[in-house]
């Protein structure tokens, strides 16, 4: 809040130190008088106009020419003073950076590969994975980069991370380093001795991931890796066994055949040649040809042409996650003359989604990158673009999480913005909920009966002291409860619900941040409507402290349903003075 505080107060010391350098090095020219110098550590500076000659009367100083008499007289001392007040200025104005931990943005990327074996610290890993990924934080939707680093940082960061896999004292650390590179490395053949030495990890989660990766990244490696990985599957221990019941405690055991399968039926064709495969444009025609209604392997080799390091259809654990389907989207992205296109291929089985974004030149296209949208339980990511007031034009995906099934329902849609600068994607991102639904007929401790339902109007983008704004109004109405619920409390009606509990509007307002690239929350919103769903589900104490007025009118009504649902809420709150009213109120005689 009080960064500008620091800017201003190092820009004041800096600016101060530049004119005390200046003023000490260049203020005092001759400006065509004759002055003797003097000697190094006992400069003279006497005035010689009235002398002739080239010997200086008050230091004895016989000098070789007119030149050595009109130097510019410079105070060293000052001028360093000067140099100390600027470094200290830029000090102050990126005090907040420095302390925030932005410091590490300005380490050039070589440095932090060189550093990961060497280092027990995480952040190394985290801010390469940043630099890669190109967004400032997890979200819905990665942007991942190839060009974040050239070819030969690809090759040194792979095998940097698999010597971290192996030696990190930690088994996060050593699961992040291995992801790292089995999800986004475009060759990973360089760490393949290390994957090859964690097939047999202590940890069955190390192993499970590892082999599952592994499989993942079958279509980068080389036929020599290949070879190497399917010696180390043949000879892990549990290979022969049986395959066991899917579970978190036999996580590597069930992998391992699936894996082992996957390789075994991969065309020779598809293995990644020895030489490093330079990525080359496809026309996206090309690519809805050569990928629609295509098998999991052949989409992964167009991927590879395109210099696409994904493993979002190849993840899928136990199926195959195709047919791929591919759908065509023609937006104006980027601000100039013609329709530009995002292409989305769906793995139908798998659920995972990726957009793949063109923008026109002229009659061709230019392949910009790609989105992994991410393994999307329910509907499918729709994208369109919206202009802001400022010219700029962002690509609006609208993404819809959610499960259903005969114990509860969920889902949860959303928007998430994304622009794109001077050909190339800018972080921005910014998950905004829309609408959704959640209900719970599940009773006992922290799942007593509840649904939510949440809308909000379209938003709304405008400028504000100069600054891109987006707002939405968001509506949330909790109810006590739903039918199925009933049901299981005594077979009351529908009618008898329980009702309506609560009703929230709420204003989500963001506000593009020029310095982080990015849309920060405005203070002039408030709560985020679909965080109340957690104060109502999860937190009962909560929501009884916040509405115990509300909760004692409903105790006093004579339906049923209501007074049901109203007595397994409170079994789930801690025993205060909050829950002694409401069930005073509900052991009290009912009115009529």
């Amino acid at each position: 809040m009080l960064e500008w505080l620091w800017w201003m107060a190092g820009a004041s010391i800096g600016l101060g130190g530049l004119t005390l350098s200046v003023w000490a090095l260049f203020w005092d020219r001759a400006r065509g008088r004759r002055r003797c110098p003097g000697r190094f550590l006992s400069r003279c500076w006497y005035d010689l106009r009235a002398t002739e000659g080239l010997r200086c009367p008050e230091c004895g100083r016989v000098w070789r020419s007119e030149r050595q008499l009109r130097r510019t007289r410079r105070r060293w001392g000052w001028a360093w003073v000067g140099v100390l007040l600027i470094c200290c200025g830029t000090a102050v104005a990126l005090w907040d950076e420095m302390t925030g931990g932005r410091w590490r943005h300005w380490i050039p990327a070589t440095a932090l590969i060189l550093a990961l074996p060497h280092t027990e610290q995480t952040w190394p890993l985290e801010e390469v994975e940043r630099r890669i990924s190109g967004v400032p934080e997890p979200t819905q939707i990665q942007w991942v980069r190839r060009d974040a680093l050239w070819d030969w940082q690809w090759r040194m960061l792979t095998a940097r991370c698999g010597e971290l896999a192996l030696s990190a004292d930690t088994a996060k650390v050593r699961k992040d380093a291995a992801l790292l590179v089995l999800n986004k490395s475009p060759d990973v053949s360089p760490a393949v001795d290390a994957f090859a030495a964690l097939l047999a990890d202590p940890l069955h989660d190390q192993r499970g991931t590892v082999v599952w990766g592994v499989k993942a990244s079958r279509h980068f490696l080389n036929e020599a890796a290949r070879a190497k990985i399917i010696a180390a599957i043949e000879s892990a221990p549990g290979f022969d066994s049986p395959p066991p019941r899917r579970s978190d405690a036999d996580f590597f055991l069930y992998a391992v055949p699936t894996a082992f399968e996957a390789f075994k039926a991969q065309d020779l064709a598809s293995i990644l040649p020895a030489a490093t495969v330079r990525p080359r444009g496809i026309d996206p025609d090309e690519v809805v040809r050569r990928t629609n209604w295509k098998s999991v392997d052949e989409v992964a080799l167009v991927q590879r042409e395109l210099g696409i390091p994904s493993r979002l259809f190849t993840w899928t654990f136990d199926v195959d996650g195709g047919p791929i389907t591919v759908r065509r989207y023609d937006l104006e992205i980027d601000g100039r003359p013609g329709e530009d296109c995002i292409l989305r291929l769906r793995a139908e089985r798998g659920f995972g989604h990726q957009l793949l974004v063109y923008l026109r030149r002229g009659d061709e296209y230019r392949y910009l990158g790609y989105f992994d949208v991410g393994q999307l339980l329910i509907g499918e990511p729709t994208p369109r673009t919206v202009k802001t007031p400022d010219g700029r034009t962002w690509i609006v995906v609208r993404t819809e999480l959610g499960t259903g099934g005969s114990d509860g329902t969920y889902a949860l849609h959303g928007q998430t913005w994304l622009t794109i600068r001077n050909g190339r994607i800018e972080a921005g991102l910014v998950d905004t909920p829309t609408d959704g639904h959640a209900r719970n007929p599940k009773g006992g401790s922290r799942h007593y009966p509840v649904e939510w339902t949440l809308s909000s109007s379209p938003p709304r983008v405008f400028t504000d002291a100069g600054g891109v704004m987006i707002e939405c109004e968001l509506t949330c109405r909790f109810d006590a409860g739903w039918k199925d619920a009933w049901d299981q409390l005594g077979g009351a009606s529908e009618a008898q619900r329980g009702g309506e509990l609560l009703t929230r509007r709420e204003t989500i307002r963001y506000r593009w941040d020029r310095k982080q690239r990015k849309f920060l929350p405005d203070p002039g919103g408030t709560l985020p409507n679909w965080q109340a769903m957690y104060a109502m589900w999860w937190d009962a104490d909560g929501f009884l402290n916040g509405n115990v007025d509300r909760l004692v009118e409903m105790a006093r009504t004579t339906e049923p349903g209501r007074r049901a649902w109203l007595r397994l809420f409170l079994s789930d709150c801690a025993p205060s003075e909050q829950r002694g009213a409401v069930e005073a109120a509900l052991n009290a005689p009912q009115q009529p």
